[in-house]
């Protein structure tokens, strides 16, 4: 009976053993389990944030876009302001000189 008593305990100390390494095991399960649902929150932040400095420079790209355009059209705006100056400096010039050449016409036909 003496050896019977011993394998009926060393059985209870490995049952005890195996019990206890288990419960370790579904400890580990767990943390293991909140650390992957750690890694997906902190997956998500690095996704909102990826896009987020996407959508921010897609915003500057624009903005800068809008400034080179911008400056583009300072540009043509300032030929179009000389042309047109240009053009009515050339039209004064053709006026007077047209209008003298009436006056003096007229200044002729008068004497």
């Amino acid at each position: 009976m003496g050896g019977r008593r011993k394998l009926i305990s060393s059985i209870g100390k490995i049952d005890a053993v195996l019990t206890k390494r288990i419960e370790d095991m579904r400890e580990t399960i767990a943390l293991m389990d909140r650390k992957q649902s750690d890694l997906r929150k902190i997956e998500e932040a690095l996704d909102y944030s990826s896009t987020l400095v996407k959508s921010i420079s897609d915003e500057r790209k624009i903005r800068l876009e809008r400034k080179e355009n911008l400056w583009d059209f300072d540009k043509e705006n300032c030929k179009l302001k000389e042309d047109c100056n240009n053009l009515k400096s050339g039209y004064m010039v053709l006026f007077c000189n047209h209008s003298r050449s009436n006056a003096n016409r007229h200044y002729r036909m008068s004497d």
